[in-house]
């Protein structure tokens, strides 16, 4: 009852704010707020379902996003057909779909728990949307609420229905956001720093194929600021040359081992056309150049086709998966006392390292391939750095 008192609260301050502003306004006015008024308060009459577009066959079930493409003249051959098909799945990452059609059937089951007509349900009332959000309030975040309505977003675009969304809508999200529980808060993640890539690298044999390659990893992430799932995969025994770097991906630019570049064949903005880690040496042994080089030294059998972080083991070469790197980075760490450590740890305390060596920020920008300055979010200990910039001015 407390989400639904919070999202009816939210509703009507927005109703009331939205006649507020509209009572000077002229005959067109009117007409918005009737339309307003049919939305919020006419709930039990349901709209009138849009001609589904040509191009879209039959529509897809509710709970996955990814539509199914068919023309009622058009019979496309079978190659064709199954071309249309993978181009349709890899319009979203895969990680991305899955969370998306999460989020419908998590709608659809809400539909039904709250006792809504099958006819709101898709395209979704406006009301319904409101009232979906408002179940997230007190209990979840409000960048939850925010992501389960793009994801039903993304559905009503791709199955060409009509996205009923608006300020109001926007309007409830902003509400469920400052309601946050403090349980639902996450802290800033901690970086990866240079005392724990020194403690890394001393406590990992130079020796060992496994070792070796989860050092040059390591490196490779914080120094290229690096997503990790755009290095390391989560099979050992398959590689995806189209999905993540090869052994081939990684050259010497500057001898001798002053720069590097390494090609990522897909990353997390550029799904299409990959991008380039730009890598420099670099002090203390922690060098990423450095550790590459001895990383395909010591594992030298393996092919030029292989994962770039392929290490040798008795059964074979073995590409290093995110799991078993970060098993291994955190079993070093935890004996020192460090806080356990995420993927996204190492491009968090690349990009803090970069910026508070003083690099210009749009060097950092470049480097980290940002297409905003989302980065800056990553700057931690603003204490220290204040105290070093700006004291005694």
């Amino acid at each position: 009852m407390h989400n639904r008192d919070a999202v009816e609260r939210l509703f009507m301050e927005a109703r009331a704010n939205h006649r507020q502003s509209l009572a000077n306004t002229p005959s067109t006015a009117s007409t918005t707020i009737t339309n307003s008024r049919s939305i919020i308060t006419n709930t039990h009459q349901p709209p009138r379902l849009p001609t589904r577009p040509h191009h879209l066959g039959p529509p897809s079930t509710p709970s996955r996003v990814i539509p199914t493409l068919s023309h009622p003249s058009i019979a496309l051959s079978p190659t064709t057909n199954a071309g249309l098909a993978k181009a349709l799945q890899h319009g979203l990452a895969r990680s991305t779909q899955s969370n998306y059609d999460s989020t419908i059937a998590r709608f659809m089951d809400f539909c039904d728990r709250e006792g809504i007509a099958a006819s709101l349900h898709f395209p979704a009332a406006e009301f319904v949307l409101c009232a979906f959000v408002g179940s997230f309030a007190d209990s979840k975040s409000g960048q939850s609420a925010a992501n389960a309505i793009a994801a039903l977003k993304s559905w009503h675009l791709l199955n060409g229905q009509p996205w009923n969304g608006s300020h109001l809508l926007s309007h409830v999200i902003r509400g469920s956001n400052i309601l946050t529980p403090m349980a639902s808060r996450r802290p800033p993640r901690p970086p990866v720093t240079i005392t724990m890539l020194t403690d890394l690298q001393s406590n990992l044999s130079a020796n060992d194929p496994f070792d070796v390659a989860v050092l040059a990893a390591a490196l490779t992430a914080f120094w290229g600021q690096c997503r990790l799932g755009e290095l390391l995969g989560s099979s050992r025994t398959k590689h995806n040359p189209s999905c993540l770097p090869s052994r081939s991906s990684f050259r010497i630019t500057s001898p001798p081992d002053l720069a590097a570049e390494l090609l990522l064949p897909r990353t997390k903005t550029n799904q299409a056309h990959g991008q380039t880690v730009f890598l420099t040496s670099q002090r203390q042994c922690l060098s990423p150049i450095k550790a590459m080089e001895n990383h395909l030294t010591i594992n030298t059998p393996i092919p030029l086709d292989h994962h770039r972080f392929a290490f040798q083991s008795p059964r074979g070469p073995r590409c290093l998966i995110k799991e078993a790197f970060l098993t291994r980075c955190n079993q070093i760490w935890s004996t020192r006392g460090y806080p356990r450590i995420t993927g996204h740890c190492f491009r968090i305390g690349g990009t803090h390292t970069y910026l508070s060596a003083g690099v210009p920020d749009d060097v950092v920008k470049m480097l980290g391939r940002w297409s905003s300055d989302s980065f800056l979010k990553y700057w931690r200990g603003m204490d220290q750095i204040a105290g070093m910039h700006v004291k005694d001015i």
